[in-house]
């Protein structure tokens, strides 16, 4: 058994392990590295960490139930992805120093894995769902400058923001890093926006990740804004194309800001909407600036 396949016995048993105790910090404090194999043998695991919860009626069919259920979830995982958990090399490392306790125990991650590593020098370009035309373009011309640069650019899914830099991407040949705020199941293709433009996120290599397990449930506000830290932690630089006041591209800026980390948005967008004082916030007015800035801080 390889530690991919571990972590996918490990990853179910977690969620097995979830329904059982119903208490989900409970379980994530109970879960170090000290204890992550023991996960192996859930039976085991409950019994020994949660006394207090043991006693189900029927505990051996239940189990049983749980197993059947929540393999056939996984099994609807994306071909070839691979699931890393925190204390795996791939792990990011960023993400441990900057979500702390927030860094998700397992990634779920399909494509180049190779974009993970540290020398693998990063820029997320983010914007709202109520981008304008303008702001769409410039996203997209900008996304293939910095590619051709050699920057890996970051960008999140399910806008048209997002579509027109991975359309960019794509048009270069240049591999990029999407991160879903959705579990990586096979229907994510056919689920939303242009089938095409995910068609080709798998034909390229590119590198899918998210931090939800298969697990059929309603998005929480709290899995968007992970997905907003995981935005701002993996680069170097973020790139505000477009806002709007209490959205998600504001709330990476802001993570970024806390870890310290520049953030560079058009000087319209300082203007037209209450944004964040910062120093870590720098506005520019042409695309030239912007570029020069980017080197500047990588």
């Amino acid at each position: 058994m390889n530690h991919y396949q571990r972590n996918r016995e490990i990853a179910i048993n977690l969620q097995i392990l979830e329904r059982l105790v119903q208490d989900h910090e409970k379980v994530r404090l109970e879960v170090n590295y000290e204890r992550f194999h023991e996960l192996l043998h859930i039976s085991e695991f409950y019994f020994k960490y949660f006394p207090a919860s043991r006693f189900i009626r029927n505990f051996p069919q239940t189990l049983l139930m749980m197993q059947r259920e929540t393999a056939t979830a996984f099994s609807q995982l994306l071909p070839q992805t691979k699931i890393i958990s925190r204390f795996d090399e791939e792990y990011p490392s960023s993400l441990i120093q900057d979500l702390k306790e927030d860094a998700p125990l397992f990634i779920y991650a399909c494509g180049n894995l190779t974009l993970l590593r540290r020398n693998t020098i990063k820029i997320t370009i983010v914007g709202s769902r109520s981008a304008n035309e303008k702001e769409i373009v410039q996203s997209k011309i900008l996304a293939g400058k910095l590619a051709q640069e050699g920057y890996t650019i970051v960008s999140g899914f399910d806008n048209p923001l997002d579509t027109s830099v991975q359309i960019s991407l794509h048009s270069i040949q240049q591999p990029g890093i999407v991160i879903l705020n959705q579990p990586l199941f096979k229907s994510f293709i056919s689920d939303t926006l242009q089938e095409s433009v995910k068609r080709n996120l798998l034909v390229h290599p590119n590198l899918l990740i998210s931090a939800m397990p298969p697990i059929q449930a309603p998005l929480l506000k709290s899995d968007i804004e992970r997905t907003s830290k995981m935005l701002a932690s993996l680069s170097k630089v973020s790139i505000v194309m477009s806002a709007k006041e209490g959205g998600h591209a504001m709330d990476e800026a802001t993570f970024c800001v806390k870890l310290h980390k520049p953030v560079i948005l058009p000087d319209y967008i300082r203007l037209s909407i209450p944004f964040l004082e910062s120093n870590y916030i720098l506005s520019v007015k042409t695309m030239e600036e912007l570029l020069l800035l980017v080197k500047q801080f990588t």
